[in-house]
C-alpha cells in the first residue's frame, strides 16, 4: 500500500474518534503517522506501524469516548468501567507476552484446537448444505411428496400411473397445484451434433408447483400441445450458445420437430430422493405426449404402467390431515373402479418433499458430526490437560499474586482470557483449515449426495465455528481457571504436593476420557472397515472388469419395432466384436448396476387364478450372457430364428417358481410391455445382482430384443473390451456414425465406475470415521504421554527414594507401563458402554456385520492397549534415569 492511500485508510480511521477532537488535533495525528510511516520503510515494519497506528486508535477511541460518557454518568460507574477495560487489556498482554514466552505448548494447544475445529466446520458445512439449508423454491415448506402404498404386498411404491396422478390433480383440492414428473433419454438434434438428453416430461402444475421464472421466453401451460420444449440453463448455454434469440426456434426431438418457448434459470434444479434415479441434470422440459410411440404414458391406469412421481404444492389454511384425508379418499376410489389396485389395496402418502429429500442421509450425516463432535471433545481434554499443567507450573506465580491481593476472581478472568485468546487463534487457523477440509469432503462425498452442490463456508457455517470456538474456551479453559484461581499461598509456597495430586487426578480423569471417546470412533471406523472390506469382495455375479458401457436411443421416425431395431442391434454387435479394441458387445436394458429397475406381475401355468409374484425383467441381444460371462445352467438361450414368446429365467426365479423341478419346457404369463403374453422358458442362466452389490439377486426374466425391442428410449450397450475401456470409445463412436450419423453413442462409462458408486457412501463414512478416529486416537495417546510425563516429574523423589533403596530399574519401567494400562483400560471399558450405544447410528452402512461385532471390539480394544504402552514407553524409560543422590540433594 502507498503512502498515499496509507494516509486515506488512516483518515477514514479517524472518523472513529470523537468529531471534536478530530476537529482541534486531527491534523497533528495524521502528521505524527506520515512520520511513522516514512521511518518504517516498508514490509514487516510497516505492519509493525499500521498495528501500533490501530492499537493507538482503539485506545485513544475508547478513552475519549469514555471520557465523553463520565461526563454524564455517576463517578462510582465511570471508574469500574474504566477498571474493566483495564484490567481486560493488561489480561490480553500478559496472555500475549506468555504465549510469546512459552510457543512450544501454545502451539500444541493452537494446533489441537485448529485441527478439531477445521473438522467440525468441515463436517457442519455438509450438514448445513445438504440438510438444514431450505429447498431453492419459494415457500417451500408447503411442497410435498405423494408416495403409493401397497399394502398388499408391504410395497411402497414411488411412481404412480399417469391415470392416477390426473385423478389426483382432479379431486384432491387440498394443493393448489399438484404435478407429475418422469424423465426419458431422447435425441436432440438441429444444431450441433445429435446429442442424447434427459427429458423431463411435466404435467401442466409445473409452474405453479415450483414457482419458478423463466430466464428467458416462457414455461408451459395447458394449452401449450406436448411439443413446446423449455430448456435448461446449463443445455442453452452448451447447446446453443446462449443464443437470446433461441425461443421459436425449431429443434428435432427423436426425429419429431419441436419448438423452443423458454429457458430455465441458471439455479433452477428438481430435487428428489437419490432413490427415485432421477436425473442429475435435465435438458429439456416437456409436457406428457399421449402420441409417444412407446405408449400413452400420462393415461395409462395399470399399476404395471408406474411412471410418473408427484410433488404438490398445498393451500396455506390447509392441514397434514386434512391432506391426507382427500388423498385416501382418491386412493379408495381407485380401489373401487381399478381391479389391480384393489388386489394391491393401493393407499398414497404425502410426506414434505425437504423430509424426504434428505431423510435417508439425515441418519449418516448426523453421525459423522457426532464423531466430529467427540473430536473436539477430545481435544478439548488435551488441551484442558496442557493448560492445568501450566497452571501448575505457574503455582508459585499465581500464589504470590494472591498475597500481593489479588482476588480469586481476578486470576479466574486473567487464565479465562489466556484461555480465549487461544482459542481464538486455533479457530482462526480452523477456519482457514476448513475451506480446504470442505472442498476435499466435496471431492469425496458419495455419487448420489443430494443437494451436494450447497456444500460450500458460508456465514452460517462461520457463525457456527465462533458458537464452537465458543464453547470449547469454556470446556478446556474452566477447569484450570478454577483450579489456578484456588491457589492457597500459605500452603502453596512452601510446598507443591498438595496442587499436584489434584492436578494429576484431574489429568487421568480427562485422559480416560479422551481414551473412550478414541475407543468409540476407533469401533465405527472399524466396523465401516470391515464392511468395506466385504464390500469389495463382492461379486455381482458377472465380471466387470474390462466392461465399457455407453446409451443409444433409436428414433421411431427411421426404424420400426421390432424388426428394425431388432436388425440394427445385431449388425452393431457383430461389427463392435470385430474391432481390435472390443472383444464382443451386446445390448441390455436395463443395464446392470446403473440404478434402473423394470419389473412386471407373472403368474406360472397351472397355479390358481389371480395367484402372481414379482420379476425382474431385462431385453437383450442373443451374446448378453457371454459378454458378462454369465454361466448357462439349463437349456439355450437366444436364437435368430426364436419367435418373441420365449424367455430365460435366472437360476432364483426358476428356484421360486418351481422347486425342486427343472425350469426348461415351463410356462409363464406377464406383460413386458402391453397385453400379458404366455413365453415358453428355454433357458436357465446364473444369478446376478442387477440394481445393488448389496442386495441379494432378484428373480429375473430375459427377453429377445428380437420381439420386444422398442424406439425412442435409451438402451445399453455392454462392451467387453481387451484394454482399458474408455479406449474403446472413439473405435465404438466412429462404427456408430458410420451406421447412422443421426444417433449418439452417450454416457460412456467403465462398468466398475458403477460398482465404485455403489460402495462410495461406505467409502464417504469410512475416510472420515477412519480420519476423525485417527486424530482421536492421536491426541488420546499424546494425553497419555503428558499426564505420565507429569506424573513422573511429580514423582522424581519417590522414584529416587525407590531406587536408593534397592528397586531395579525394570520395576520403575513395569509401574509406570502398569499406570498407562490402567489408564487404556478403564477408558476402553467406559469406551464399550458408549460404542454399543452409539455405533447403531453407522448400522444402516454396515453389510455382513452387526454393530455389535465382537471381534471388531476385541480388536480394536486389544489395539489400544497395545498404543497405550507405547505412549507410556517413554515416560517410564525416563523414569529409570532418576538419579538418587541428585534428587535427594535437590529435595
Amino acid at each position: 500500500m502507498s503512502h498515499r492511500r496509507s494516509h486515506e485508510a488512516y483518515r477514514l480511521l479517524l472518523r472513529a474518534l470523537p468529531a471534536s477532537f478530530v476537529a482541534k488535533h486531527g491534523a497533528d495525528v495524521e502528521a505524527a503517522f506520515a512520520a511513522r510511516l516514512r521511518e518504517s520503510g516498508g514490509g514487516l515494519h510497516l505492519v509493525r506501524a499500521w498495528a501500533a497506528a490501530l492499537f493507538d486508535l482503539i485506545r485513544g477511541g475508547w478513552s475519549l469516548r469514555a471520557a465523553t460518557a463520565r461526563r454524564r454518568e455517576p463517578p462510582l460507574r465511570k471508574h469500574k468501567e474504566r477498571a474493566m477495560f483495564d484490567e481486560l487489556l493488561q489480561h490480553v498482554r500478559f496472555a500475549v507476552r506468555g504465549l510469546l514466552r512459552a510457543p512450544g505448548p501454545s502451539l500444541v494447544v493452537v494446533a489441537t484446537l485448529a485441527l478439531a475445529i477445521g473438522a467440525n466446520t468441515s463436517v457442519f458445512s455438509v450438514i448445513n448444505g445438504v440438510m438444514l439449508r431450505p429447498l431453492e423454491y419459494p415457500d417451500a415448506d408447503h411442497l410435498f411428496l405423494i408416495d403409493g402404498e401397497h399394502l398388499a404386498t408391504d410395497r411402497h411404491q414411488r411412481f404412480h400411473p399417469g391415470a392416477d396422478v390426473q385423478r389426483m390433480i382432479r379431486d384432491v383440492s387440498a394443493f393448489v397445484s399438484l404435478v407429475g414428473l418422469t424423465s426419458v433419454r431422447q435425441n436432440v438434434s438441429g444444431r450441433d451434433a445429435p446429442e442424447q438428453l434427459d427429458v423431463g416430461w411435466a404435467s401442466a402444475g409445473f409452474q405453479d408447483v415450483f414457482r419458478v421464472t423463466p430466464a428467458l421466453g416462457r414455461l408451459f401451460d395447458a394449452d401449450d400441445p406436448s411439443t413446446s420444449v423449455v430448456l435448461s440453463h446449463a443445455f442453452w448455454v452448451s447447446y446453443f450458445g446462449a443464443d437470446s434469440t433461441v425461443p421459436g426456434t425449431a429443434v428435432s426431438l427423436d426425429g419429431r420437430p419441436v419448438t423452443i418457448i423458454g429457458v430455465l434459470p441458471s439455479d433452477f434444479r428438481i430435487d428428489l430422493p437419490p432413490q427415485y434415479g432421477w436425473p442429475a441434470r435435465v435438458d429439456m422440459w416437456k409436457k406428457p405426449d399421449p402420441q409417444y410411440v412407446n405408449g400413452d404414458f400420462w393415461n395409462m391406469p395399470r399399476l404395471t404402467a408406474s411412471f410418473w412421481i408427484v410433488v404438490g404444492r398445498t393451500r396455506v389454511d390447509v392441514t397434514e390431515a386434512q391432506m391426507a384425508g382427500e388423498l385416501e379418499a382418491v386412493a379408495a376410489a381407485l380401489r373401487a373402479e381399478e381391479a389391480d389396485h384393489a388386489e394391491a389395496d393401493v393407499h398414497f402418502a404425502a410426506r414434505p418433499l425437504h423430509r424426504a429429500v434428505v431423510g435417508d442421509v439425515q441418519p449418516v450425516l448426523l453421525a459423522l458430526l457426532g464423531a466430529v463432535g467427540l473430536v473436539l471433545l477430545i481435544a478439548c481434554a488435551n488441551v484442558s490437560s496442557v493448560m492445568l499443567a501450566r497452571s501448575l507450573a505457574r503455582r508459585q506465580e499465581l500464589a504470590v499474586r494472591v498475597a500481593l491481593g489479588a482476588s480469586r476472581g481476578r486470576l479466574a478472568r486473567m487464565l479465562l482470557t489466556e484461555s480465549c485468546v487461544l482459542a481464538l487463534l486455533g479457530t482462526a487457523v480452523g477456519v482457514a483449515l476448513a475451506y480446504g477440509g470442505t472442498d476435499l469432503i466435496a471431492a469425496i462425498r458419495p455419487a448420489d449426495l443430494v443437494r451436494a452442490e450447497n456444500i460450500q463456508v458460508n456465514g452460517t457455517v462461520l457463525v457456527f465455528a465462533l458458537i464452537v470456538a465458543g464453547l470449547s474456551t469454556v470446556a478446556f479453559g474452566l477447569a484450570p481457571a478454577l483450579f489456578g484461581s484456588h491457589t492457597n499461598p500459605h500452603a502453596t509456597l512452601p510446598s507443591r504436593s498438595a496442587s499436584a495430586g489434584r492436578s494429576a487426578r484431574l489429568t487421568r480423569v480427562l485422559v480416560t476420557g479422551e481414551i473412550a471417546v478414541a475407543f468409540v470412533l476407533l469401533v465405527g471406523a472399524g466396523l465401516l472397515l470391515r464392511t468395506f472390506a466385504l464390500l469389495e469382495k463382492i461379486r455381482p455375479g458377472f465380471d466387470y472388469d474390462g466392461l465399457l458401457t455407453y446409451s443409444i436411443s433409436l428414433p421411431s421416425t427411421q426404424y420400426q419395432i421390432p424388426a428394425g431395431t431388432h436388425r440394427f442391434f445385431d449388425e452393431m454387435t457383430t461389427r463392435a466384436a470385430g474391432l481390435a479394441e472390443v472383444q464382443s458387445a451386446a445390448v441390455v436394458w436395463p443395464i446392470p448396476l446403473e440404478g434402473q429397475s423394470w419389473s412386471s406381475d407373472y403368474t406360472v401355468e397351472g397355479d390358481a387364478p389371480g395367484d402372481q409374484a414379482t420379476a425382474n425383467q431385462r431385453v437383450i441381444t442373443p451374446n448378453y450372457f457371454e459378454t458378462l460371462d454369465i454361466p448357462i445352467l439349463d437349456g439355450r438361450t437366444f436364437q435368430p430364428n426364436d419367435m418373441r414368446e420365449v424367455a430365460v429365467v435366472s437360476q432364483r426365479f426358476a428356484d421360486e417358481a418351481w422347486p425342486g423341478q427343472p425350469a426348461v419346457g415351463k410356462r409363464i404369463q406377464t406383460s413386458p410391455w402391453d397385453q400379458p403374453v404366455w413365453f415358453d422358458v428355454i433357458g436357465v442362466v446364473g444369478d446376478i445382482r442387477y440394481k445393488d452389490i448389496r442386495e441379494e439377486p432378484a428373480s429375473t426374466i430375459y427377453f429377445s430384443t428380437a420381439g420386444w425391442s422398442w424406439t425412442d428410449w435409451e438402451f445399453g450397450v455392454v462392451a467387453r473390451t481387451r484394454g482399458a475401456p474408455m479406449n474403446a470409445v472413439p473405435a465404438l463412436k466412429a462404427l456408430l456414425a458410420e451406421m447412422d450419423a443421426t444417433i449418439p453413442l452417450a454416457r460412456p462409462r467403465a462398468m466398475e465406475g458403477y460398482v465404485s458408486d455403489l460402495i462410495s457412501p461406505n467409502r464417504f463414512a469410512l475416510a472420515l470415521f477412519g480420519t476423525f478416529a485417527i486424530l482421536a486416537v492421536t491426541m488420546a495417546m499424546v494425553g497419555v504421554y503428558g499426564s505420565l510425563s507429569h506424573a513422573v516429574g511429580q514423582r522424581t523423589r519417590e522414584i529416587g527414594i525407590r531406587v536408593a533403596l534397592g528397586a531395579r530399574r525394570s520395576g520403575i519401567v513395569r509401574m509406570v507401563l502398569w499406570e498407562g494400562l490402567a489408564l487404556a483400560a478403564v477408558g476402553a471399558i467406559v469406551g464399550v458402554v458408549g460404542a454399543l450405544l452409539l455405533s447403531r447410528f453407522v448400522a444402516s452402512l454396515l453389510y455382513g456385520i452387526t454393530a455389535t461385532d465382537p471381534a471388531t471390539y476385541i480388536a480394536i480394544g486389544f489395539g489400544i492397549l497395545a498404543v497405550a504402552s507405547l505412549a507410556s514407553y517413554v515416560p517410564a524409560r525416563r523414569a529409570t534415569r532418576v538419579d538418587p543422590m541428585e534428587t535427594l540433594r535437590t529435595d
